[in-house]
């Protein structure tokens, strides 16, 4: 009786043209993500300036 576990093969690495695919997305993924971020950064710096600027103009 074999009682040593059972490893999965590795699955067969994909074309050339598929690994392309992949790296040329993981790229825009990287590339893309600086810029949300940053406005996303932005945009929540803005809003905190109104709000605070609200709260003035409120309890003057």
């Amino acid at each position: 009786m074999n009682t040593t576990p059972t490893t999965p093969e590795p699955a067969p690495p994909g074309g050339r043209l598929e690994q392309a695919g992949l790296l040329l997305r993981l790229a825009l993924d990287l590339l893309s993500t600086p810029f949300h971020l940053l406005a996303f950064l932005l945009t929540r710096a803005a809003a905190r300036r109104r709000l605070a600027r609200d709260i003035e103009e409120h309890q003057s």
